[in-house]
């Protein structure tokens, strides 16, 4: 995927999120003044708004902290060189003395980065939309996109389902063949329509 990453879009955004599945992280993902809800199943959220206080003195918390999860992102040159190399000391100086634990510490940066680089509190692009000005991937629209994964999802679920029907050496066990052969038909007409898609989207 990095190949195909459109180095046009990040030279004009200044930064980009590489993940462009919404999920985690999007919507609306961390409530850092609220907590609530976040806190049993989102660690960071607990600590994220002192946090934030620390690493942005003088700046207000936001309500809400958004962006495709996980850290991995592109960012131009010029952006990098607009932060003041004092400020990336201190970020480094937080990282090494916080009384966090460096993974939680990590997933406190999850939801920074955007802040730093974009300026922004939430980044949450439509999936579709990142694919195509991100990687040169374009779906006819949202619908498509979506039934993509559906009747990818759908295909990986009937193979367990047959793959459980299946001895060790990989016969079918007796009195399931002609279901088994149902499901692998199912299979081979979803694999077809899915490698019409994706000759289509990848195209150049």
């Amino acid at each position: 995927m990095v190949k195909r990453l459109r180095s046009e879009k990040i030279i004009r955004d200044g930064y980009m999120n590489l993940r462009c599945h919404s999920e985690p992280g999007c919507p609306e993902h961390i409530h850092p003044i609220a907590g609530g809800d976040d806190l049993s199943s989102i660690p960071e959220a607990a600590v994220i708004g002192n946090s934030w206080l620390e690493l942005f003195p003088g700046t207000n918390v936001p309500e809400v902290l958004s962006q495709p999860c996980c850290a991995q992102f592109a960012v131009s040159a010029d952006r990098i060189r607009r932060i003041p190399r004092e400020t990336y000391i201190y970020y480094r100086d937080w990282l090494l003395e916080t009384s966090l634990s460096d993974s939680l510490s990590g997933r406190v940066w999850e939801y920074l980065w955007q802040y730093v680089f974009a300026g922004v509190a939430e980044l949450c692009p439509e999936d579709h939309v990142c694919y195509c000005e991100g990687y040169g991937i374009c779906f006819k629209g949202k619908l498509e996109f979506q039934y993509f994964y559906e009747i990818q999802s759908l295909g990986q679920d009937i193979q367990k389902q047959l793959n459980a029907l299946k001895r060790d050496d990989g016969t079918v066990i007796r009195g399931f063949e002609k279901k088994a052969q149902a499901m692998q038909a199912k299979i081979n007409k979803l694999v077809v329509e899915i490698e019409e898609i994706k000759s289509r989207v990848l195209r150049e």
